[in-house]
């Protein structure tokens, strides 16, 4: 078997911000329905848990800058619960709050297998190299972009992530039965 090459996580995804500046939603903006203003409370198990999520109304949408989700975007915490972790599966309008960024990767890197690298051990090693918080764990957008990722040909990326979504479906089963 040969040696998979190494990228760097930026060179294979795009990573764009919340909107951080004077537009950003303060709780006075939130609304009973609208669009899903994402935090890092509701990244639950890989996905987006709806059932306590914030929402803007779309004319507070249209004024952010950045931040806006699109469907197999990665959503990554970069504060508090660090690297935390969901895929985006709805085509539907969101944002999201400062404390995660979007990680929009490219054509030569899958999705899933990027979700599954982050989450796994070897993800987890490098968030340890770039944590530079103290008393609130605290990463940065430029240090996730220098994660080195082992990068398969993308037909292998697809194989593994199938294996490991096969996995992660009966390991849940496994924890509702208990």
């Amino acid at each position: 078997m040969s040696r998979w090459p190494i990228a760097k996580l930026g060179q294979v995804a795009d990573f764009i911000n919340g909107d951080r500046g004077k537009n950003y939603p303060s709780e006075s903006d939130f609304v009973d329905k609208g669009i899903p203003f994402i935090n890092a409370g509701h990244l639950v198990n890989g996905a987006i848990d709806f059932s306590r999520m914030n929402y803007i109304s779309e004319s507070h949408f249209s004024i952010l800058n950045s931040g806006k989700t699109q469907k197999n975007d990665i959503l990554y915490c970069l504060r508090g619960s660090l690297g935390k972790t969901a895929i985006v599966r709805a085509d539907e309008a969101a944002a999201i709050a400062s404390s995660l960024v979007i990680i929009r990767p490219s054509t030569e890197c899958n999705v899933g297998y990027l979700y599954h690298f982050l989450s796994s051990p070897l993800g987890n090693v490098e968030l340890s190299k770039f944590d530079n918080g103290s008393s609130q764990p605290n990463l940065s957008a430029t240090s996730v972009k220098n994660y080195c990722i082992p990068l398969p040909p993308l037909p292998e990326q697809k194989r593994i992530a199938a294996i490991l979504d096969k996995a992660d479906v009966i390991r849940r089963k496994r924890q509702q039965a208990v």
